[in-house]
């Protein structure tokens, strides 16, 4: 096993630590560096369209977690 990979996005090399975990890929890490998801995250969420699609969501499920939620307190856990 390796202990550094190099990150698709920077192209720096880093330990393995430096990624998160993926467990369908081949070594069991993601491709990006924490550093380099966590700034597409930031920029993917900072994005109009993303909070749109976001709020749009919410709304769109908030009835069925509603339900589920009046359903499982009717019945209990089981």
């Amino acid at each position: 096993m390796t202990t550094s990979k190099q990150c698709s996005k920077c192209h720096e090399v880093k330990p393995r630590e430096s990624f998160f975990r993926r467990t369908k890929s081949a070594d069991g890490l993601q491709h990006k560096c924490k550093d380099c998801h966590r700034t597409d995250k930031k920029a993917y969420e900072a994005a109009p369209e993303a909070r749109a699609r976001q709020k749009a969501y919410r709304e769109a499920i908030h009835e069925l977690v509603l339900e589920r939620t009046r359903r499982w307190r009717r019945e209990g856990v089981k």
